[in-house]
């Protein structure tokens, strides 16, 4: 692993990323030969969690007829609760339909986020077409409305479809370059393709005309089997949420924990990498990280720089020991985003045991450090508007990581304080952009 983590530090090939992500994630063990059980066992096991909390809207006549989950796993689909028995207006706790209403609401945010990440790319835009895989789009809001349902005390958040995107295509590529191209079919999970090859013509046969009350209900997002892309990517999404969870946490938004110990962690960069540049523009002008860093620190740099230059910062992220791992995804109840952070250990380029959130404040900081001149310059308004709107001209990535790569082993590491950075505002609810 400390291979791979210098490796990364310097720049993953596109060719290998996913399966280093995949690595320096703890989603896949270190050892290759324990790969192939992993993979089957994570990806049968996210087919599972589609089969439980994927709730479509019901076909049929409109005469009481369930909804049909989600189609994996061998029992017969969509009838829990008593088939029949199972009516809209029913107030059984096991309702299908009662599921359904419930999750109108987060399944129309997620569509509608997932619907703006990367609008200008082709690559989010294909449609499943007649192959029978869902759209990209519609593999996103899956493993996102998934995500939600394991962990009901962080739910879904606005910005978190902009952290999954990176991890989904670049393990959409993988997929279709095992495919050989071919569109990133690969192959699936016998078990599930199956069981879902014999539900959907079942709803065919069974949905001859559509039911009046579904066509003005939002659509799941996905009724197809999830691919490998989607399966591993959501793995990925749970293991970094493992390390940057608590910004999306509202109730922890004022806390040293959450988004503002996010923040002030920028801060107590700035000032220890160049002090007069911090007594400029923090003190002097007063634009404070609240200001400009809460879309940097809550979405990981996702906003400010294009796809691929997203993925080369995150090669530096995620080759930091991080809070390590996948740990106890899918559990549910309480509030955890199903990764345990488990501190310490590896390394960031400089050599330091850094974890990514202080890895994450050291590319703000070079962020900042890149944007010297024109920021000593500038006034409250000038600062202001350079940084909430960083400037292309200024997001040369290799620039950006050779001075975070610069910088002394202290900076951006937590512990001791900054004056007025531990108490500032809150940033607002969770990750929105």
């Amino acid at each position: 692993m400390p291979n791979l983590r210098a490796l990364a530090s310097a720049g993953l090939p596109e060719k290998i990323r996913a399966v280093a992500w995949k690595l320096l994630l703890g989603y896949l063990p270190p050892r290759r030969c324990e790969w192939a059980a992993t993979l089957a066992e994570k990806r049968g096991r996210y087919a599972e969690f589609c089969s439980s909390f994927v709730v479509a809207a019901p076909g049929g006549d409109g005469g009481g007829s369930a909804p049909r989950a989600f189609p994996t796993g061998g029992e017969e689909e969509g009838v829990r609760g008593g088939g029949g028995d199972d009516h809209p207006l029913s107030q059984a706790p096991d309702s299908r339909w009662g599921s359904f209403f419930r999750d109108a609401d987060l399944v129309a945010q997620i569509a509608r986020d997932v619907a703006r990440t990367h609008p200008g790319m082709h690559f989010f835009r294909k449609s499943g077409g007649s192959t029978g895989r869902a759209s990209r789009r519609s593999e996103m809001a899956r493993a996102l409305l998934v995500f939600a349902k394991l962990n009901p005390g962080l739910s879904y958040v606005q910005g978190m479809n902009e952290v999954l995107a990176p991890l989904y295509y670049h393990c959409a590529l993988e997929e279709e370059e095992e495919a050989g191209g071919g569109g990133g079919e690969g192959t699936r999970e016998a078990g599930a393709e199956a069981a879902t090859t014999a539900t959907a013509t079942a709803a065919a046969e069974e949905g001859g005309t559509s039911n009046p009350l579904s066509s003005s209900l939002p659509a799941p997002p996905a009724l197809s089997p999830p691919s490998r892309a989607e399966a591993d990517a959501f793995w990925c999404l749970v293991a970094l949420m493992g390390d940057f969870r608590d910004n999306f946490l509202a109730d922890l938004d004022r806390s040293p924990a959450g988004v503002a110990g996010s923040l002030a962690r920028v801060e107590r960069a700035l000032r220890a990498a160049d002090p007069a540049l911090a007594a400029h523009v923090l003190d002097r002008n007063g634009v404070s990280p609240h200001f400009f860093a809460f879309r940097w620190v809550s979405l990981l740099l996702t906003q400010e720089f294009e796809l691929p230059d997203v993925a080369r910062l995150w090669d530096y992220l995620l080759a930091v020991s991080g809070g390590g791992g996948e740990g106890a995804g899918g559990e549910r109840g309480g509030g955890g985003a199903g990764g345990e952070r488990r501190g310490g250990g590896g390394g960031g380029s400089d050599g330091s045991s850094l974890t990514r959130p202080e890895a994450l404040a050291r590319l703000c900081a070079a962020m900042l450090l890149r944007a010297r001149e024109p920021l000593l310059r500038g006034d409250f308004a000038a600062n202001l508007k350079l940084l909430q709107r960083y400037p292309p001209a200024l997001a040369d990535v290799r620039e950006l990581l050779a001075i975070a790569g610069s910088l002394p082993a202290g900076v951006g590491r937590d512990g001791g304080s900054v004056g007025g950075a531990e108490g500032g505002e809150g940033g607002g609810g969770g990750g929105g952009g």
